[in-house]
């Protein structure tokens, strides 16, 4: 909670617009990374234009949760925090990346 008040009052100061949920605040902002507390977001006009952002930092995106299947990497909604066996970090068998060594 203490994150939250800090942002939300560093935001308000800075006269940046957000929206205020009382636990968590949203700011339209496409960087990747936000404070604890805030979660960013970006508008697109056409899905192809969100895929083209998401193909092209690949390299920084863990997962895509969609309804639809979009890619490889594509996750359902509820279950990110749910990995199959077969799911690796980063897609890396760290197993395997340890038998090599």
């Amino acid at each position: 909670m203490n994150n939250y008040d800090y942002n939300k009052s560093i935001m308000l100061i800075n006269s940046v617009p957000f929206l205020d949920f009382e636990t968590i605040m949203l700011k339209e902002d496409n960087s990747f990374s936000s404070p604890i507390s805030v979660l960013n977001y970006e508008y697109y006009n056409d899905i192809s234009n969100a895929l083209e952002d998401i193909n092209n930092q690949r390299e920084k995106i863990q997962c895509l949760v969609a309804k639809e299947k979009y890619n490889e990497y594509t996750v359902p909604f509820g279950k990110t925090q749910e990995p199959e066996l077969w799911d690796y970090a980063d897609g890396v068998d760290t197993m395997k990346f340890l038998m090599i060594i």
